[in-house]
């Protein structure tokens, strides 16, 4: 939705579940506003049975679920155009033109932490907030804002010095 809706100014994104099997089965690729990547990489077995998990050791997921965060973070279109493709575009008649680039500019605080700034556009961020514990690893947040930006916001989002 935010991608496909300009008029969607903010995301907030806790990713959970691996998706299924099926779709590695299938060859499927998954695509995520301009970015694609195989099911293979994050699918998994496994699943939730009256609160007892049936499956690989959860830990063995860990990675997956990093994988798929990595790629919702990618697959998030702050400029709106759902392409993404921000060096080129189509006059009215079809005629390919050269548009402006949009300057992008990352952060990686940590592994675990970083921000894009997107042009005047707005920004995204991917953040490691421990919530789970005992063996809970799915603490990875996502964040996206359209301009104007929400200031006191993403100055939250800078690790502290």
């Amino acid at each position: 939705m935010f991608n496909d809706h300009t008029n969607v100014k903010f995301l907030a994104l806790k990713p959970c579940c691996l998706p299924g099997m099926v779709s590695a089965n299938r060859r499927d690729v998954f695509r995520i506003g301009k970015h694609s990547f195989p099911a293979s990489d994050v699918c998994s077995a496994g699943y939730f049975q009256k609160k007892r998990w049936v499956g690989p050791p959860r830990q063995h997921l860990e990675h997956k679920f990093n994988v798929w965060t990595d790629h919702l973070f990618q697959g998030i279109d702050v400029d709106g155009d759902g392409d993404g493709d921000d060096n080129s575009g189509n006059s009215d008649d079809g005629t390919p033109v050269a548009a402006n680039v949009i300057a992008v500019e990352s952060e990686q605080f940590s592994r675990d932490r970083s921000v894009e700034t997107v042009g005047e556009l707005g920004k995204k961020a991917k953040n490691h907030i421990i919530i789970q514990v005992d063996g809970g690893f799915q603490n990875k947040y996502l964040f996206a804002e359209r301009s104007p930006l929400t200031q006191p916001f993403w100055e939250r989002q800078r690790p502290e010095s």
